[in-house]
């Protein structure tokens, strides 16, 4: 991605703002063809997407994007072992994680199986009490229900020892997963991974129930050349792509080809509201909209890892599989009461972390790591993940109890964090651990934990050769107020879903004046925007930002002073009138 800097100030926040490069032929182009604003046209030349493949961008038709599954390396294996279970009418295992990710791979397996007349049992393990990854109790508790065998999803690519285990125990696992794979693989009937390092199959963006997804659709296939759904109505598997969307967009994975039209294809399911446990979600969290990838990533998907977090893992997925409305409704109560409980422990630990990485205590100059003997092993994750949005680094938060930690990191992009903690694994200085580019988990030693942050910074000076992670501010187009208006704003859903590898357009006002603003609620700002040299305005909003050098600025600057606004266009409704809102996230003077 090719980009320049703009030069229209100082930035308050400290971000460096730049445009990307776009060919202006291509733009044209783009915009005359599909009949559509040239700030779009900007904006999808700007992803990098082609001339030729404006269509599929837009259409995001799963047909378009869906290879064939058996792409994937072991896709013959696992059908095939599958089959055998099921012609020899045994129940199948499924052992999950305890994340998002994990609660709807299994949650996938579980609808499909049983809707074709198969006994299913599943267990997602208590992040405390068995950790992340198989247990060989259990698997061999699962194998003592008369699964004839169990199928790992989102997790057990590494569990070397416990898969070796399992396999001389007479147990029969299949694995399908996503996360970072080393040169050996465990020793399993099939392990169906696109990360794995023989893999070719393009496949590597996918979460694990994008992963769950694509075997489901070898099998169905197999089932049906075996002549084995005689008689037998499957679930459509297009119906499911709710729970796909959800785990793609939880786990933070790339918006792009597949995913994203998994995610397109999936919020179009959660909206007809079919998946019982959902709706009641929904309800429960204020979601009375359109859903939208903001709507599972940070309403409905915190929600459901509360379960994983803090008190009985396995709610999330009961709750994806129930079809009693009442007991839905009781599930989606005790998972918004979890969220609240971890909102108040994770207040509290993320203040204690920024104090050790103010103090010098967890910074290590381009890598952050924390640690406590007091957090939540709940809350690590999310605690990393705060550090990383405020430090722009890559950031671990662990959490010790007695001599073993229990870690969790975040990325910034440029960086691997999965493969640097695989690393760290191979090198012993962690216990456990894998992940993927963006997020990772491990198990530490307390006398370890030196060495392992020096390591793992050492390894981000390497990769970083001299150059400093800046906090970049990317604009899509520099715009004057007038140019802003409602059908641009509604032209511009059509880039979405958006998120990771999918950013929401982001735009600059230059030389803009405030002709009026009022505090609200003692958080936010709100203002009334115009041109420098007047005409007609545009309402705009900066939240959370009363009492910051952001908010300071903009109180500031109310004396007819120019300033330049970088943020996002949204569409508000009310009332059944249609207004455009300006979402400010950066003042240059």
């Amino acid at each position: 991605m090719n980009k320049k800097k703009l030069d229209l100030g100082t930035s308050v926040t400290g971000k460096i703002w730049y445009k990307i490069d776009t060919c202006s032929r291509t733009v044209e182009a783009i915009s005359q063809k599909h009949d559509i604003p040239i700030q779009v046209a900007e904006a999808l030349n700007a992803r990098g997407v082609p001339l030729d493949g404006v269509e599929d961008f837009l259409s995001a038709d799963i047909k378009t994007f869906l290879p064939d599954p058996n792409v994937l390396l072991d896709m013959d294996k696992i059908t095939t072992a599958l089959i055998d279970v099921i012609i020899l009418d045994k129940p199948v295992g499924i052992f999950g994680d305890y994340d998002v990710d994990g609660a709807t791979s299994t949650a996938l397996m579980h609808k499909y199986l049983t809707s074709i007349g198969v006994t299913v049992h599943f267990h997602i393990p208590d992040r405390t009490t068995e950790g992340y990854g198989p247990n060989i109790k259990a698997l061999q508790s699962l194998h003592d229900k008369g699964c004839g065998i169990i199928v790992c999803v989102d997790c057990g690519t590494t569990a070397f020892e416990v898969l070796n285990q399992a396999k001389n125990n007479g147990i029969n696992v299949a694995v399908i997963d996503h996360h970072m794979a080393e040169p050996r693989l465990p020793d399993v009937v099939a392990c169906v991974n696109p990360n794995r390092m023989d893999d070719t199959s393009s496949l590597n963006m996918l979460c694990g129930a994008g992963v769950v997804f694509c075997v489901l659709v070898g099998l169905n296939r197999a089932l049906k050349q075996n002549g084995q759904l005689e008689g037998k109505t499957p679930v459509n598997l297009l119906s499911l792509l709710d729970l796909v969307a959800l785990g793609t967009v939880c786990d933070v994975m790339q918006l792009k080809g597949l995913n994203r039209a998994f995610v397109r294809q999936g919020l179009k399911v959660i909206g007809m509201r079919q998946n019982i446990g959902l709706r009641s979600l929904a309800d429960i969290s204020g979601v009375a909209d359109i859903p939208t990838a903001y709507h599972l990533g940070f309403v409905l998907g915190p929600r459901l890892n509360a379960s994983g977090r803090i008190g009985d893992s396995s709610l999330a997925t009961k709750l994806l599989l129930s079809n009693d409305v009442t007991y839905t409704e009781t599930l989606s109560d005790t998972l918004n009461t979890r969220n609240k409980e971890r909102q108040d422990l994770e207040e509290v630990a993320l203040a204690e972390a920024v104090f050790q990485v103010d103090s010098g205590v967890g910074d290590y100059g381009s890598f952050i790591c924390v640690s406590s003997t007091t957090w939540h092993s709940g809350i690590i994750g999310i605690i990393a993940g705060r550090l990383k949005e405020t430090y722009n680094k890559p950031a671990v938060a662990i959490t010790f109890f007695e001599d073993i930690g229990k870690g969790s990191g975040r990325s910034v992009d440029g960086i691997d964090l999965g493969a640097l903690i695989v690393s760290s694994r191979q090198k012993e200085l962690l216990e456990s651990g894998g992940g993927h580019s963006a997020a990772a988990g491990l198990s530490i030693k307390t006398d370890k934990l030196a060495e392992f942050c020096q390591y793992i910074q050492q390894q981000i000076e390497t990769q970083l050769d001299g150059k400093k992670l800046e906090q970049p501010n990317i604009i899509d187009s520099v715009l004057s107020v007038e140019a802003l208006n409602v059908d641009l704003c509604k032209k511009l859903s059509m880039l979405e879903p958006f998120g990771m590898g999918n950013r929401e357009p982001k735009f600059a006002l230059k030389n803009v004046t405030i002709s009026s603003i009022k505090v609200i609620n003692d958080k936010h700002i709100s203002l009334y925007l115009k041109n420098l040299l007047g005409g007609k305005g545009i309402k705009a909003i900066c939240f959370k930002c009363v009492n910051t050098p952001l908010g300071d600025i903009l109180m500031n600057s109310s004396n007819g002073q120019a300033i330049s606004l970088s943020g996002k266009a949204r569409l508000n409704t009310w009332n059944g009138a249609e207004n455009l809102q300006f979402l400010i996230d950066d003042v240059a003077v």
